[in-house]
């Protein structure tokens, strides 16, 4: 599956960069376009649930914690092509006496001048139930795919930097970032029961706001926060929803080097009037080791072909 997103993936990047213009360094920031970009990362990922419902008079909540979430992957970008995968090996402690718990993620991020698209696929299987008592669920899947659509106002303001560094921020900026995001995630249960399957649709605007701290050009501090609303659907059933996303980096560059830990949250809280209300978080911590070098040849000529 991961390897027939990644054409599907490559070649929506490729339309959208047929259109693209080239980055060009200002006085804010410097381009890494011309540059292959590869990393290493490590991740530690969550995608959770809390269910809440009313039993008898009583509020009752049921969290749903994925059993495996530490990850190690790779990326690789150049022009507008931005891809990445991850995997969660066993030889991390987290992972381990999981069963068969797996969890599979996908992401890439599309640029057009001062338009941002990001696309996330997540593929969850194995929960435990965390309530007065801790119940496994080994074969319960959850599957997610979405995306947000953002447009950055300032031109002074480098988003890359935050997302992926193929630019670096040399002065310091902030920016004013409308969001368009929509998600769906569907629920198997995989226990051959007539209501196995469930599916959720999450649609949110949110306004947000990003500063980039530059310290003695090689360091940096950002930050951002974005509270948003939407609606919700569970099976038919829409509800209001409320939306909270939030970003911390502290990242350190040069010319060919760069290394950077990135923390990453975002809350979907449902109305209190819903019958059943799912709230949905996803959040990643992650350090990154990165190289940049000059594009063989033959890279070069194709993407020159594409642009033509």
């Amino acid at each position: 599956m991961g390897i027939k997103l990644s054409y599907i993936f490559y070649f929506f990047g490729t339309f959208l960069g047929i259109a693209q213009n080239d980055s060009l360094s200002t006085s804010f920031f410097k381009s890494y376009d011309e540059k292959v970009t590869c990393s290493l990362y490590y991740i530690d990922s969550s995608n959770s649930f809390e269910f809440l419902f009313n039993s008898d008079g009583e509020n009752n909540h049921l969290s749903l914690i994925p059993n495996r979430k530490a990850q190690i992957g790779a990326n690789i970008s150049y022009k507008f092509f931005d891809v990445s995968y991850g995997f969660s090996p066993m030889f991390f402690d987290e992972n381990k006496d999981n069963s068969d718990s797996k969890l599979f993620t996908f992401s890439t991020r599309f640029y057009h001048k001062k338009w941002m698209q990001s696309l996330t696929f997540i593929n969850q299987k194995g929960f435990y139930v965390e309530d007065n008592i801790t119940l496994f669920l080994p074969r319960l899947r959850t599957t997610k795919i979405g995306g947000t659509t953002s447009y950055v106002f300032n031109d002074k303001f480098s988003f890359k930097t935050i997302a992926n560094q193929k630019e670096w921020q040399t002065k310091s900026a902030g920016s004013f970032i409308p969001n368009l995001s929509f998600y769906y995630t569907n629920f198997d249960l995989n226990d051959g029961s007539s209501g196995q399957y469930s599916d959720v649709y999450v649609s949110t605007f949110s306004p947000s706001y990003f500063y980039n701290l530059v310290i003695r050009e090689q360091f940096l501090i950002s930050a951002g926060v974005s509270p948003g609303f939407g609606f919700n659907a569970v099976d038919g059933d829409f509800s209001a929803l409320y939306e909270l996303t939030g970003s911390f980096k502290i990242g350190y560059n040069v010319a060919s080097f760069f290394s950077f830990i990135n923390l990453n949250f975002t809350d979907f809280v449902q109305d209190t009037n819903a019958k059943i209300r799912l709230n949905d978080n996803f959040s990643t911590f992650k350090f990154t080791l990165g190289y940049r070098f000059n594009p063989p040849k033959k890279i070069k000529k194709l993407y020159q072909k594409i642009r033509l």
